[in-house]
């Protein structure tokens, strides 16, 4: 048989085209394979992050339910209704104010504990906002929540707790004194337990209630000729409510802890939806509007009355 050129030139040519596709096929079969590696990896992955996340979850609403919603189950029973409701109850139930002390000690360590867990999660939580969309803008919420439940964390235990503390040691002392039958060291202690309350500028917001709106500046400015005068007229005014009314300087004190605390129980849970909703982000498939849409608005749907209400709901 005789071969000539255009016939060896064709042949060639076809054995390059069948190389060329095999080449083409392989590539093209290795990056597919290469692209369900990395699938299965991402999914691997996510599933893993997501088991974390409800681990957390979990972990986080159990103690948001048996410790800072348990811890305030007395108290909202107790503080619950208006000022005069209020104010009949400590005077008719004797131990009442100890009993709410008790109470609100152990819903201080159930948000500080809250708050520890809080902090050891955000080491899996910021790097997993990180990758979402807008993710700085999700730890920046996160981290405002955080903020403000710490800043109200301080609060309480700087203006609320300790005022209702060092009220019913002033009470308790008037009630085992009576006014008529002080002697000089009795009178000495009684002025420094409400000294200690009415100098106090951390309970400014109710010390003020003894002052006269005229006498307020004066009251809190070092100094000055009326300075003293000022400040031993609302001492006195204090103690006169100490002895004439306690159950009301009961009521007023304490109604504001407790509102300080349920405060607090809402920060908790609004945390508690926020992680549901990155929950929910990761449970979605991916390219779904549902996996698209940011976990903050997830969140902001997730508090309405349809699904957790946060406002309403204590759980």
């Amino acid at each position: 048989m005789e071969f000539n050129s255009v016939q060896i030139g064709l042949d060639i040519a076809t054995s390059m085209a069948i190389v060329a596709s095999a080449v083409t096929f392989l590539v093209n079969q290795k990056r597919k394979n290469d692209q369900a590696k990395v699938q299965q990896l991402d999914t691997s992955v996510r599933t893993v992050v997501t088991e974390q996340l409800q681990g957390a979850l979990h972990t986080l609403s159990r103690r948001f339910i048996k410790e800072v919603v348990n811890a305030l189950n007395m108290p909202s029973i107790t503080l619950g209704g208006d000022m005069e409701r209020i104010e009949r109850r400590f005077a008719h139930q004797e131990g009442l104010s100890s009993k709410l002390l008790d109470q609100f000690s152990e819903a201080n360590d159930a948000l500080a504990a809250f708050v520890d867990e809080v902090h050891a999660y955000k080491y899996q939580l910021y790097p997993l906002l990180d990758t979402l969309g807008n993710g700085q803008n999700e730890i920046a919420e996160f981290k405002t929540q955080l903020s403000e439940l710490i800043s109200l964390y301080n609060e309480i235990n700087m203006t609320a707790l300790p005022l209702a503390r060092e009220l019913e040691r002033a009470l308790a002392f008037c009630a085992r004194h009576p006014s008529d039958s002080l002697d000089e060291a009795q009178t000495k202690e009684l002025l420094r337990l409400a000294s200690s309350i009415m100098f106090d500028r951390d309970y400014a917001y109710w010390v003020n209630s003894f002052i006269a709106d005229e006498d307020e500046a004066v009251y809190w400015q070092e100094g000055g000729e009326r300075h003293e005068d000022v400040r031993m007229r609302a001492v006195r005014n204090f103690i006169a409510y100490a002895y004439e009314e306690p159950s009301r300087l009961r009521a007023q004190v304490f109604a504001r802890v407790y509102l300080r605390y349920q405060d607090g129980r809402t920060k908790c849970k609004k945390f508690l939806i926020m992680l549901a909703a990155i929950n929910h982000t990761l449970l979605c498939r991916e390219d779904t509007v549902a996996a698209r849409r940011s976990p903050s608005a997830t969140a902001q749907r997730y508090a309405g009355e349809d699904v957790f209400w946060l406002e309403r709901e204590v759980r």
